[in-house]
């Protein structure tokens, strides 16, 4: 695993979802005063760096940016999925719903499973990632119920080898506006429990929601999604014009990134202009 992905297992806790749904929400389901909240985060924070003050490090190091628009915004995402994915042990795969409008979609995708699953959620109008956007609340389901719930979800996830959903709501004060989403592999445990660093994976949502508010703070809901559905194409042509760079001028990825703005620069375009360029060109 990479040095930066890596985070230490020292206190994985089985079971403990009763504490990650009143993160957000009361037993009523009504929005979790604020001040209660940020007690819960503060608490969360503590016994996380008590236990593990370098994985702590490492994932308030990665994740605590400015996010000032929609790039920076898809960048959080991207390493926060890579990061529950590297440290949960029962995670197969991560992706992000976006949901600020009436047409959800998925961001940093950790797998193309994920991006399957997603999309059939997003068909029939429900599945574990949009009903804790709509609830407001953790969603904690296993395949059985998924496919007792929704048969076409559950079969694709059991081809996949998914045993269990994870879904935590995202978003303002407001306004509940998107989810991560976890993809469990099947686990051996015999009560088909999920095994999951509590406390750390509450730090990745506060820093989650931080960036999300952050974002859609001086923004209408459909402009956010606007703008965060441009840069999530964007970043797709950027990535895949660096694996072209790569590819045709034996290239390490630092330094296709470090060409293709340099060429961005010198051309007057954005990055994605010329990465646009870069595919159709090949130069």
């Amino acid at each position: 695993m990479p040095a930066d992905h890596a985070v230490s297992r020292p206190f994985s806790v089985i079971g403990r979802v009763a504490t990650l749904m009143a993160h957000s929400t009361d037993d009523q389901g009504n929005d979790t005063p604020s001040e209660f909240a940020d007690t819960i985060a503060t608490a969360h924070y503590r016994r996380a760096h008590m236990l593990d003050p370098s994985g702590l490090d490492n994932v308030t190091s990665r994740l605590a940016v400015v996010v000032a628009d929609g790039t920076m915004l898809i960048e959080v995402m991207n390493r926060a999925a890579v990061l529950v994915v590297g440290m949960l042990d029962e995670i197969a795969y991560a992706g992000i719903t976006a949901a600020f409008d009436s047409a959800p979609f998925t961001i940093a995708p950790t797998d193309d499973r994920a991006i399957a699953i997603d999309a059939e959620q997003y068909r029939t109008g429900d599945g574990p990632c949009l009903r804790a956007v709509r609830t407001k609340r953790w969603v904690h389901l296993g395949l059985d119920q998924v496919k007792q719930l929704w048969p076409e979800i559950g079969r694709i996830a059991e081809s996949a080898g998914i045993d269990r959903f994870v879904a935590a709501p995202l978003g303002r004060r407001d306004r509940t506006v998107g989810s991560l989403n976890l993809y469990c592999s099947e686990s051996d445990d015999e009560q088909h429990a999920i095994g999951f660093e509590t406390d750390v994976l509450s730090v990745v949502v506060d820093h989650l929601n931080i960036a999300v508010h952050a974002y859609g703070r001086d923004r209408e809901l459909g402009e956010a999604a606007l703008v965060l559905r441009q840069a999530t194409a964007d970043r797709a042509t950027i990535d895949t014009a660096l694996g072209v760079l790569m590819a045709r001028e034996n290239l390490g990825s630092t330094e296709a990134r470090g060409v293709l703005h340099a060429r961005a620069r010198d051309s007057g375009t954005s990055v994605a202009q010329t990465a646009q360029r870069v595919l159709a060109t090949g130069n």
